[in-house]
C-alpha cells in the first residue's frame, strides 16, 4: 500500500478507505502509503501552517457524511460525524520522498525496491507496511490520518461519491499503465473539495486505523 503525507499523505499509508464499491475496479492492490496528517500542533488553526504546508491541504473542522449504502458491510451505516480541523498531504508519498527518508534514517527498503517499474521517482511508494508508513510520518513530524480524516479529505463534507462529484468520470480517476501505478497527484480536475489529489483510483493508502 502507499502513504499520503497529511496523515502519511503527511496528517497516509495503504488501506482502502474510500468506499470499496467505488474504487474496487481502479485500485491496484499493492502495499503503499499516500497521505500524512499533520501532527496535533499543526491543526489548531489554519494560520498555524506546517513547514511543509505547500505540499499539504487544510481540511476545516466540521461535520461530514461518512460511509456508503452500496459498499461492503463495514461502510454501513451512513452517518454524519464531526472532525476537528487537520492538514493532510496534497498527494501521495512518492518514491523520491521515500528515498529521502531512507537516506536520512537508514530505514529498510520497500518490498518492491528491486522492481524498476515501481521505483520511478514520480510514482507513489509501494510495498511498505503500516509500520514503515508510520515511521515515515514520524520522520516528517506528522502521523497517518485516521480513516475518517482520509475519507473527509477525499469526499468533502457533503458525502459525494467521488472527489469531484457523484458521477464517475474515468478521465478524472487515477490509473496507470500495465504493472505500474499512476504518478502521484492524480489527474487535473480530479481534486477533492479541499484540493487533495489522487484520492480515487491508484493504489491503496494506509491510515492510522488500518
Amino acid at each position: 500500500m502507499a502513504i499520503h503525507t497529511g496523515g502519511a499523505r503527511t496528517a497516509a499509508l495503504p488501506a482502502a478507505i474510500f468506499p470499496a464499491a467505488i474504487l474496487a475496479s481502479l485500485l491496484i492492490v499493492l502495499s503503499w502509503f499516500g497521505a500524512v496528517v499533520a501532527a496535533p500542533e499543526w491543526t489548531a488553526a489554519a494560520a498555524q501552517k506546517p513547514s511543509t504546508s505547500g505540499k499539504m491541504v487544510f481540511v476545516e473542522a466540521g461535520p461530514f457524511i461518512q460511509g456508503s449504502e452500496d459498499g461492503p458491510l463495514q461502510e454501513l451505516p451512513v452517518r454524519r460525524i464531526h472532525l476537528d480541523s487537520f492538514w493532510i498531504g496534497r498527494e501521495e508519498v512518492s518514491v523520491r520522498d521515500w528515498e529521502r527518508f531512507r537516506s536520512a534514517t537508514g530505514h529498510r527498503p520497500s518490498k518492491y525496491a528491486s522492481n524498476p517499474a515501481l521505483q520511478r521517482p514520480e510514482l507513489p511508494i509501494t510495498g511498505v507496511s503500516w509500520h514503515d508508513a508510520a515511521a515515515y510520518c514520524r520522520w516528517r513530524g506528522a502521523r497517518l490520518p485516521t480513516e475518517a480524516e482520509w475519507e473527509k479529505a477525499a469526499r468533502g463534507p457533503d458525502g459525494r461519491r467521488y472527489p469531484w462529484g457523484d458521477a464517475f468520470n474515468p478521465a478524472l480517476a487515477a490509473h496507470g499503465g500495465r504493472g505500474s501505478p499512476p504518478p502521484v497527484g492524480g489527474k487535473p480536475g480530479g481534486e477533492s473539495p479541499y484540493g487533495a489529489r489522487g484520492m480515487a483510483g491508484g493504489v491503496w493508502e494506509w491510515t492510522h486505523d488500518f
